[in-house]
This record gives C-alpha cells, structure tokens and sequence, in this order.
C-alpha cells in the first residue's frame, strides 16, 4: 500500500515510489538495508502508516544511530522526508537502516543527497 498519484492525463493512480525497499517481518529476510554511497548530506524517504504492523527503524552513518524513525508518528499512508545525516566534506559512508523490533514492517522509498 503506497501513496500514489494521478499522473498526466491518466485518471488512474501510479504508486509514487514503485521502486521500494520493504521489510516485511518475515524471518527468511535481511533485517537491515545497507549501502555505500560518497555524499556530504543524506536523507531518507520513508513510508508513514496507521496500521500497527508497521514499527520503527533506526538509520545508522558509518555505525552511528543518527536518526529512529518511527513509521507510526503520524498515522497517515504517505511519504515523509528525514536529514539522516549532514557534513562539510563528501566521503564514502556505509548506511545502514534496521529494525527496532524484526516482527515490524518498514518501507524505505528512496534517499537524497548532496555532492556540493
């Protein structure tokens, strides 16, 4: 269940972020997103639900929590938008995005970041 949109001319809706990563709670999955990236800035695009099967989800920089989001916060079936991280300097970073709780559900819809 993603927020989707009219686009165009198409009175139909297209999901906004098809290209997603969900961690559903299932035991035979990774309970972590990882990836390397050079950036000076990050953030994060997140699923917000009301429905209790989602949990939180803690975003690690290089080891370091710097942000626990809660997919509950708000309540509503839509995208929001986190600063995870932020320096003067571009370098390689290693993220990271793990469950709080594994029985949870968590959708990452995409990252930003800066070069400049």
């Amino acid at each position: 269940a993603l927020q989707c949109v009219e686009q165009d001319a198409n009175a139909h809706t297209t999901p906004e972020f098809p290209d997603h990563w969900m961690y559903n709670g299932d035991a035979g999955q990774p309970e972590s997103f990882t990836m390397t990236l050079d950036c000076k800035d990050l953030l994060i695009v997140y699923k917000d639900s009301g429905d209790h099967a989602f949990g939180t989800a803690e975003v690690l920089v290089d080891g370091e929590v710097t942000r626990t989001i809660n997919a509950l916060e708000i309540g509503w079936n839509h995208c929001n938008a986190y600063i995870v991280y932020t320096s003067e300097e571009v370098k390689e970073h290693r993220v990271e995005v793990r469950m709080t709780d594994v029985a949870k559900k968590f959708t990452i819809l995409g990252f930003g970041y800066t070069l400049k």
